[in-house]
């Protein structure tokens, strides 16, 4: 009832708010996909409403939508595709509910009538990575409160 799938992609996160204070936890993805990778932020933006993770040993299923944000020690697959795709760099300091904040560089790849901080950000997709000085984080839109532009755009 519990098993997950036999070949797994193992992806090591830190949950810095929750319930208990921030939680150390890996991922598990599905393998790529031979038509193209999915990815952390891929598999956070389909359509199943839980991830499931392990937790000090612990296997959890993660509700997506109680994710405020997750923290990764490495780049990204996705990072270094949007910034070879030349997706625009856009330096933004965001404020979460609960009063988090986080600052850094988002890569906007959108059709050239939707360039817009804006349309990025109504973009259906909920899940976005950005890059920080301690590494990358891969926020969740739900819970943005503010978003203000760093250094003009």
């Amino acid at each position: 009832m519990l098993d997950l799938a036999v070949d797994v992609h193992r992806i090591p996160v830190r949950i810095p708010a929750g319930p208990q204070g921030p939680l150390e936890a890996i991922l598990f993805l599905p393998p790529p996909d031979p038509r193209g990778q999915q990815g952390l932020v891929g598999r956070l933006n389909d359509d199943d409403a839980f991830v499931p993770a392990s937790i000090a040993g612990s296997i959890r299923l993660l509700s997506k939508g109680s994710l405020p944000m997750l923290a990764c020690s490495e780049p990204l697959p996705e990072m270094i595709e949007l910034e070879e795709f030349g997706a625009s760099p856009v330096a933004l300091c965001i404020r979460l509910r609960g009063g988090a904040e986080v600052s850094g560089t988002v890569r906007i790849l959108l059709p050239n009538d939707k360039r817009r901080l804006l349309d990025f950000l109504n973009h259906p997709d909920r899940f976005f990575p950005m890059a920080t000085d301690s590494g990358t984080v891969v926020i969740n839109k739900d819970w943005i409160d503010s978003v203000e532009p760093v250094g003009g755009r």
